[in-house]
């Protein structure tokens, strides 16, 4: 949401026109040149199949590796679903969400 406010320069309004400028950086942002790369920005989660499964859950629960690229919380929570009723340590009484 633009906001445009006029503020005449006189001694007691330097403060209210210098918060007024860093208020609408804020806002709006300054991208930086080097965050323009994007080496900068975060990997995109990656869409876990579940014919993944096996594999995932070997390299982040038994091996204990970290993966290449985050993971989303939909993808993760059957996929260690499925891993726990591989292994045996989901209650075979219990369904799963």
């Amino acid at each position: 949401m633009a906001v445009n406010v006029v503020v005449h320069m006189s001694s007691e309004n330097v403060g209210l026109a210098h918060w007024l400028q860093q208020n609408r950086q804020w806002r709006e942002g300054t991208p930086h040149p080097s965050c323009c790369q994007t080496s900068c920005m975060p990997p995109k989660p990656y869409q876990l199949s579940p014919r993944k499964y096996n594999y995932v859950f070997k390299r982040l629960v038994v091996e204990k590796k970290p993966l290449k690229r985050p993971l989303s919380l939909v993808d993760v929570i059957p996929m260690l679903v499925h891993g726990w009723k591989k292994t045996g340590d989901w209650p075979t009484d219990q369904k799963a969400l």
